[in-house]
Parts: C-alpha cells; structure tokens; sequence
C-alpha cells in the first residue's frame, strides 16, 4: 500500500470516528402536566423526586430500525418514580450515529399512601384549577404552575 493510499485510509477512519461520536439534541417542549397514566382527582398526591425516562431505537447509516415512543419515555420516568404524573416536564428528541431516542425529564407526583396522609413531615398536594390554572395546593403552599413567562 503506497503511502496516499495509507493517508487516505486513516482520513477516512479519522472521519467516520468523528461522526460516530457526534450526536444531536433538540428540545421538543415544556409541558406543565404530562402523563401516561388515569389518576384520581378527588386523591392527594405526594413528591416523590425528578426522574427520566428514555425510549430509544437502534440506527445505522441513518436508518432507524424502529420508532422511538415518546409514551415509553413518559411511562419509564413516572415508573421509576411510583406516580402518577410529571410536572414540569422537558421532552427531547436525541440521535447519534447509532441511537436515536426520546427523553423525558419532570417532578414525579404520585399518590399518597395511607402512611403519609398521617405523617405531618409529608407535604401533600391536590392538583387543583385556579381560574382555568393548573395549581398544587398544600396546607404550606400554592404551586402555580406556569409556562407563560
């Protein structure tokens, strides 16, 4: 092999290694409430913590081999968390050179136990609707919940 035909070969592994490592984000949305899930509005619900969710799909050359699911992220995130739903919730849309996935970040809310409606160090909020807003309200405080600003 002459030595352009070793350069040669090297650039193009130089190049098809720096593509294989690159990858992209894009920021889908914002939403104040999302879920997979059927709750009870009459129950009161609990923090439980910030938690993701990811569904994501093989690609190779570009070619997907499936569709990522945005309700797979969802469901993922609230699972890990035990709940109900997410508040303030942030979807992206991720893909490299072999992935290509979908990616949900919120506050995970879920139900309240029998234990933590009479444990006083629990904060316990009802989602309600304050003048057409969606709202967290417990006995220290009023979450609004926003997106507007």
């Amino acid at each position: 092999m002459s030595k352009i035909q070793k350069s040669l070969v090297c650039f193009i592994f130089i190049v098809a290694l720096a593509f294989s490592l690159t990858s992209c984000s894009y920021r889908l949305g914002d939403f104040t409430i999302l879920s997979t899930k059927n709750y009870n509005s009459s129950m009161k619900f609990k923090l439980v913590g910030r938690f993701d969710g990811e569904d994501s799909v093989f690609v190779l050359f570009g070619i997907p081999f499936g569709q990522p699911n945005i309700e797979n992220a969802v469901d993922e995130a609230i699972e890990k968390g035990r709940g109900v739903y997410l508040i303030n919730a942030v979807l992206e849309l991720k893909s490299g050179m072999f992935t290509m996935a979908y990616k949900v970040k919120g506050d995970v809310y879920a139900e309240a136990t029998e234990s933590d409606l009479n444990d006083s160090n629990v904060e316990l909020f009802e989602l309600n609707l304050a003048d057409g807003k969606p709202t967290l309200k417990s006995e220290k405080r009023t979450v609004l919940i926003d997106y507007s600003k």
